[in-house]
């Protein structure tokens, strides 16, 4: 029988065909992170389950409902139930019509982008896999801080919210995207005691840093150690060099402390398996968790055509972090929210707790 961690990178390499469900459930269709998901929840462990793009077209696995219930099929043969978490979503009116404004989804999870623009789309460097933009026909461009705050202020006492994710595109201002994230996590914390999560670039002046103090845990995104790779994929971020973002997760865990610094690994880009090894050993020794998560090509971006990752070698990837972070007393149970605690777009966790 296979365990919770081999099920999870499975669906979340494969994706699930839920075409007699599509029509009854709302599902993103581009933004940071994660999109073209739904969140299932199996056995106490939440996925994010890649629905769109044609990699899931080939994938042998199904959701159906019946009789009240969701089940999930593999070549039409039943693996077990699930529980279906569909999103909450929270609106707000403008002169272009009704947008989306923040959600809750996973467990309780309250997450939205606060600024839903990226400088490198400007000057045609985005990170090839990333949807951000494409979010615009339905999101809020920028989000007021006191709105946020009001509206997860809302999903908590609905009894939904955890925790909080905050995410924001790069901005040609490194101070006034590192101000807006400051205001906005003063927002919530004065309505609110959630623990907030954000996730930005690295930044060249690591100070910048501290104006951040106010929330709990920091993704500090490098993507992949593979410097190749990282030109090819992201060639506005691969400005920043590795050293770089090694004396920015240094900074971040003199401020937010062990196991509360994460980054995003992106795995299935092609990148060298020895330098990618070397670079998590390096990231874990500093007290930060690799986020291993595997390629998402969505569609209308350039890797829409490309391919994730198989789910072995995303487990063999996710073994040895785990490994690394017994070795360096990195405990990502530990983290107070956000990403790795959601656990949903990962098997790290899940992996580390076996």
């Amino acid at each position: 029988m296979r365990s919770i961690a081999e099920l999870k990178a499975e669906l979340l390499c494969r994706g699930v065909h839920m075409d007699r469900l599509a029509h009854k459930l709302d599902f993103r269709k581009g933004g940071t992170g994660r999109a073209g998901e739904i969140y299932i929840e199996i056995d106490g462990s939440y996925v994010n389950v890649p629905v769109t793009g044609d990699f899931v077209e080939r994938s042998p696995y199904s959701l159906v409902h019946e009789d009240d219930s969701y089940i999930l099929l593999e070549n039409g043969e039943v693996i077990c139930d699930v529980i279906l978490h569909p999103p909450i979503y929270f609106e707000k009116r403008t002169k272009r019509g009704v947008k989306k404004f923040a959600r809750v989804h996973s467990a309780s999870c309250f997450g939205t982008t606060i600024f839903h623009r990226c400088i490198y789309w400007r000057r045609n460097e985005a990170c090839k896999f990333c949807g951000i933009e494409l979010a615009l026909e339905y999101a809020v461009l920028r989000k007021d801080p006191e709105e946020v705050a009001k509206a997860a202020e809302k999903a908590h006492e609905m009894g939904r919210a955890g925790h909080v994710t905050l995410t924001t595109g790069t901005q040609a201002s490194r101070p006034k995207e590192i101000e807006l994230m400051t205001e906005t996590i003063r927002a919530i914390k004065a309505r609110v005691d959630l623990p907030i999560h954000i996730v930005i670039e690295a930044v060249e002046n690591t100070s910048l840093l501290e104006e951040l103090s106010g929330a709990d845990t920091i993704d500090i995104n490098i993507e992949t150690f593979d410097p190749q790779v990282f030109r090819t994929v992201c060639p506005g971020k691969a400005a920043f060099d590795f050293e770089m973002y090694v004396e920015n997760w240094k900074k971040a865990t003199e401020i937010f402390g062990r196991n509360q610094v994460s980054s995003w690994i992106v795995v299935g880009l092609g990148e060298d398996w020895n330098v990618t090894l070397k670079g998590m050993e390096k990231m874990v020794s500093l007290g930060v968790i690799p986020y291993l998560v595997p390629l998402r090509p969505l569609p209308n971006t350039p890797m829409s055509d490309a391919q994730p990752p198989e789910p072995g070698y995303l487990l063999r990837l996710c073994e040895i972090a785990s490994n690394l972070m017994r070795k360096y007393k990195v405990d990502p149970n530990e983290n107070l929210g956000g990403c790795v605690i959601c656990s949903a777009s990962s098997p790290l966790i899940d992996v580390y707790n076996q």
